[in-house]
């Protein structure tokens, strides 16, 4: 009888981006983190953390936030009592204008964290009902970015757009374009295999801007294949109050 080994599984890493400032949300994110924001009595960041503990080869959850947050995540962990590890990292700012930016933080946390492994990252303002299980099984091999389809009369001048092939592969990308080229709209949620590290690293040091993952995604679709993944569902980006109340009336 023959044995057959089953391949070793990949372990992956889930990386929270929550060390903004909460700056368009006005008084409601002064004086806490926006991912606390609740929606029918249950923070933002506890839904997208419940999609995240439905993927097996995730073995720990990094939320990186500023000093300004850090107690507070380090409390909301010890109740959180989650089934994956969760880790706070620190990224040492105080205010909006010490910030890192996004990628600033992302590499950040590579570092505090030795990681080395595939990664999912997701924005701490998403609150959506779509399946992060399902995100990561079709996408196993290759590096991709989550998009949502929105209007092109509602997505222009807000959101980083990008355009995709008929095989799905990224083949442009406009950052918040008065004229959209698709309806296309990046959600803030991406694959990135654990060879891609390298050239996260590599974009920074030749001085790119490290305020968002548009940028990145601009520059890296040049470098290596990066897919698109089109979402099907419930999305928000909590960034604005205008977002939030749809948030509030619509999410359930």
């Amino acid at each position: 009888m023959k044995v057959f080994v089953g391949e070793k599984q990949e372990k992956m890493k889930a990386i929270i981006l929550a060390a903004g400032y909460g700056t368009r949300l006005g008084d409601i994110a002064k004086d806490m983190p926006k991912a606390f924001v609740k929606i029918n009595n249950k923070p933002i960041i506890n839904y997208t953390i419940d999609k995240i503990n439905e993927i097996p080869e995730i073995d720990k959850i990094i939320i990186i936030t500023n000093n300004k947050f850090f107690s507070a995540f380090e409390e909301w962990k010890q109740e959180a009592k989650n089934e994956k590890p969760i880790t706070i990292v620190n990224d040492n700012t105080n205010s909006n204008a010490e910030r890192l930016g996004a990628l600033g933080d992302l590499i950040f946390s590579f570092d505090a964290e030795n990681i080395d492994d595939d990664i999912l990252v997701l924005a701490s303002d998403n609150l959506f009902d779509f399946n992060l299980k399902e995100f990561s099984e079709e996408n196993k091999d290759k590096d991709a970015v989550g998009v949502y389809e929105i209007p092109k009369e509602i997505i222009k001048n807000k959101y980083g757009v990008v355009e995709l092939d008929d095989n799905g592969k990224m083949i442009g990308f406009q950052e918040k374009p008065s004229e959209p080229r698709t309806n296309f709209a990046s959600t803030g949620i991406y694959l990135f295999k654990k060879q891609t590290l390298s050239l996260i690293r590599k974009y920074a040091s030749e001085g790119h801007s490290l305020e968002g993952p548009g940028k990145l995604l601009e520059w890296l679709y040049k470098e290596k294949d990066v897919y698109g993944h089109i979402f099907k569902g419930k999305w928000f980006d909590i960034g604005s109050l205008e977002e939030l109340e749809k948030a509030k009336n619509d999410f359930s």
